[in-house]
């Protein structure tokens, strides 16, 4: 499956990149510190493996797999919660970290009357 992102990852530092497609101009790089190489992992999605990288999260919402990923023309901010972080937000599904993905498209809650 091809999602049309790249993650490049290194010691202390992680880039997502929206690949060229014929209808784009340029690519979007969002740059994320202190993730760990381990989480290009996570966005595989098997059938016959289970999830060995951290959870993702976008907008709130857990994912149950990377084919759910938002657009990456949609995304505006990647943050990495620590595995202890992130079991006491998410529980034991996040035991490996958890990536929040932030999207320029979030649903807003309705406002009460007063």
């Amino acid at each position: 499956m091809l999602l049309g992102l790249l993650l490049a990852a290194g010691p202390g530092f992680a880039q997502l990149t929206r690949l060229p497609a014929p209808a784009t101009d340029e690519a979007l790089p969002i740059d994320v510190r202190r993730v760990p190489a381990d989480v290009v992992w996570g966005l595989e999605t098997s059938l016959h493996r289970p999830r060995r990288g951290p959870l993702l999260v976008v907008d709130g919402r857990v994912l149950p797999d990377s084919a759910n990923l938002p657009p990456a023309e949609d995304i505006i901010g990647l943050r990495e919660l620590e595995p202890a972080e992130a079991v006491a937000r998410f529980g034991s599904r996040a035991s490996r970290g958890a990536l929040l993905i932030e999207t320029q498209k979030q649903p807003r809650a309705p406002r009460r009357p007063r």
